[in-house]
């Protein structure tokens, strides 16, 4: 992947400046979710919430139409209207990375699911079944709309004021871009994200271009970071070879403000660090949020 974009920018560059979006992406169409068949490529996903509690979802963002799914908890469920709801639970707005679609990050979802948050994930345009192309410009536009779909009360009322934003990889952009710029969250997750396209051109060991040729898309949480007012989670791999530790990591660590958590993991790659991590992934998420809200008991 890097070297293929080191040879594109390298033809690239000789006019001048240009846009690294179109390498960005490595989406993929469907025409329908979590078939079976699909599913079964994904050797982390386990198919454990049941199937009630997935509710479909969809919105329009500028002249695209996003999906979207919810991952429910038991007490959403609940139709009896003399019982009071359930405003304990923490909620997840998940922005996954750049590759495929939902279907790929779904094992993610159930990771968060199982620690009893609600989930709420959408595709970016071109993505799964959603409509038009990405670019940094209609990612943005799907994230802000789907964060004022999730709190429309559409499918689910839920608190916002046990709202969690979290970005996986490329989805790192959207939720520092949320939380920076449309609206601050309870806490935002970071976990192995770029800290913007210049960054990532150092990887490519493209360090010496000039900063002209590099690039029209508006991706850039570094520059964004220092104005995410909520506590701020940020995990990483150290041998992460995609988006390095050192030019992404510590970038946006030194950047960001207090209050703010670090958990990297040393063995972990680019995705997979809650697997490499294991009980202690799901140990450091559930102490950073209580931390934030309370333990619930």
């Amino acid at each position: 992947m890097i070297e293929r974009i080191v040879l594109m920018i390298t033809v690239l560059s000789l006019a001048g400046c240009f846009s690294l979006e179109p390498f960005y992406y490595r989406n993929v169409e469907l025409d329908e979710y979590f078939r079976e068949e699909d599913m079964t490529e994904w050797e982390h996903y386990r198919g454990i919430i049941p199937d009630q509690l997935i509710r479909p979802d969809s919105f329009t963002a500028g002249t695209n139409t996003i999906y979207s799914f919810w991952a429910l908890q038991e007490p959403d469920t609940v139709t009896d209207t003399t019982v009071e709801p359930d405003t304990s639970i923490i909620t997840i707005l998940y922005n996954h990375g750049n590759y495929q679609n939902i279907n790929h990050y779904w094992d993610k979802v159930e990771l968060l699911w199982e620690m009893g948050y609600r989930v709420y994930i959408y595709d970016y345009p071109g993505f799964g079944c959603s409509t038009g192309e990405p670019t940094s410009e209609s990612c943005y536009e799907s994230a802000e709309m789907a964060y004022y779909q999730m709190i429309s009360g559409t499918v689910i009322d839920i608190n916002t004021s046990r709202l969690v934003f979290y970005g996986m990889s490329l989805g790192g952009y959207m939720t520092t871009y949320l939380a920076a710029e449309v609206s601050s969250p309870a806490a935002a997750i970071l976990e192995s994200c770029p800290a913007s396209t210049s960054a990532l051109l150092k990887d490519s060991g493209l360090l010496g271009l000039p900063g002209g040729v590099v690039s029209a898309d508006d991706y850039d949480s570094e520059k964004r970071i220092c104005n995410i007012g909520c506590p701020l989670l940020l995990m990483h791999g150290k041998m992460d070879d995609y988006i390095t530790f050192d030019n992404h990591a510590l970038v946006l660590w030194e950047g960001a403000v207090e209050p703010k958590d670090s958990f990297w993991v040393q063995d972990a790659g680019h995705g997979d660090l809650p697997y490499t991590a294991g009980k202690a992934y799901e140990e450091k998420i559930k102490e950073f949020l209580e931390d934030i809200f309370g333990s619930g008991d």
